[in-house]
């Protein structure tokens, strides 16, 4: 490398170094590569560091985030990614927190990502949430990812909460991943949302993953429908997944479109992912289109909705859906709507789809479409809703084994 491109290195803004499944990359290492960036790349403005399924130590992960960030003024965007590391513990994830904290008090953006990391727990997910709500004031993105964490339960979601909500106060875009936890249930939902309070909550965009939670059921989809509502009236993003999570049905879908529908007044784009909720039907489908059809919520304009091998989810509850929100909702543009294996869906579906596209006046800009493994949809259902897309000057993607 030349003078001339080694001085330009220097200047770097962004780096992104992807190290995944290297698993000889030892503390060492990590050392080396800290020092690197402390030393050389001063001007970063966005640091994403991906260590998935790696083998690092909280002695690792310390030095290697205390020499990278030491010297990095102008950093804004940080990004760690360590799926999979299975020796991380709350110790690990405490120290981090203290050093982001101490080097990096202009921070806007934080992702962190500890999915399978089994050592993690409440203890460590409470140090964490206390000490960067205090210490970044300037914090506007939040993204956590803890994927498969047994050891958090409704105490340490709780402490989150309460912690982003009291000094957060900059936030406008907060991501939580706890899919697959076996020890969230409904009290956590109902005490995590319980602690934002609207008058100094200025959340834009929330997306909450606990796909696959057994404990969840109707009653903390009501919670947090309730507590949503009531404490973030300024969101305009909102994305939910309860996939599958089978004490989760219509009681509590049927609450949850009611409550935005009525609050949510600023809401433009919406996602609801379902599949394998196995107490979903027709009743909570078609009621889920008569609320978000509200007059109430004209500005929506993205819906997603994720009906995946939802047994009892047939024609009727999509035909009602579709009509619903193609008819009454002027603003929407996009819409997607998956119903791989979906056994009652049929070409009957197919056509009362097609029917609401051209009867729409309003074409939509983008349909997305998945139906396979829907046996019942035949070739010929398939073609007459290509028509009417066509017809309609939509884009549109239909995902399916059918050709």
């Amino acid at each position: 490398m030349g003078s001339q491109s080694f001085k330009y290195l220097t200047r770097l803004q962004n780096l992104s170094l992807d190290f995944s499944v290297c698993r000889r990359i030892t503390d060492v290492g990590l050392k080396w590569l800290g020092s690197g960036i402390g030393r050389y790349l001063n001007s970063l403005n966005s640091l994403n560091l991906y260590f998935n399924l790696c083998n690092p130590t909280d002695t690792g992960l310390e030095i290697l985030i205390t020499k990278a960030t030491k010297r990095q003024k102008n950093l804004k965007e940080l990004g760690l990614f360590f799926y999979g590391c299975v020796a991380l513990s709350d110790n690990g994830l405490a120290s981090l927190c203290f050093k982001i904290t101490q080097n990096l008090k202009n921070l806007q953006k934080l992702t962190l990502n500890f999915s399978s990391c089994p050592l993690i727990s409440d203890e460590g997910l409470k140090v964490f949430s206390n000490h960067i709500s205090k210490n970044l004031p300037d914090l506007q993105s939040l993204n956590l990812s803890f994927e498969g964490s047994s050891g958090i339960t409704s105490q340490g979601l709780e402490a989150l909460g309460s912690e982003i909500a009291k000094n957060l106060i900059n936030l406008t875009n907060l991501t939580l991943n706890f899919a697959g936890s076996k020890a969230l249930n409904d009290e956590a939902l109902r005490a995590f949302a319980s602690q934002f309070k609207e008058k100094s909550n200025q959340l834009d965009q929330l997306t909450l993953y606990f796909r696959g939670s057994k404990q969840i059921t109707d009653d903390g989809i009501e919670s947090l429908a309730i507590q949503i509502s009531s404490n973030m009236s300024k969101l305009t993003r909102l994305c939910l997944d309860f996939a599958d999570c089978p004490n989760v049905g219509d009681k509590g879908i049927i609450t949850l479109s009611t409550q935005i529908a009525q609050k949510l007044k600023d809401l433009k784009s919406l996602t609801l992912s379902l599949n394998g909720c196995k107490g979903l039907t027709d009743q909570g489908v078609k009621e889920l289109g008569v609320q978000l059809s509200n007059n109430e919520l004209d500005q929506l304009e993205i819906l997603s909705f994720d009906f995946r091998t939802c047994a009892e989810v047939k024609d009727e509850g999509i035909g009602k859906l579709t009509a619903e929100v193609l008819q009454k909702i002027v603003k929407l543009k996009e819409l997607t709507l998956k119903l791989n294996f979906g056994k009652e869906v049929t070409d009957l579906g197919m056509e009362d789809l097609a029917k609401e596209i051209s009867q729409r006046k309003e074409p939509l800009r983008y349909l997305e479409l998945h139906i396979l493994g829907c046996m019942n949809i035949t070739k010929k259902g398939k073609e007459i809703l290509e028509k009417a897309l066509g017809e309609s000057g939509s884009e549109y993607k239909i995902i399916t084994s059918l050709r």
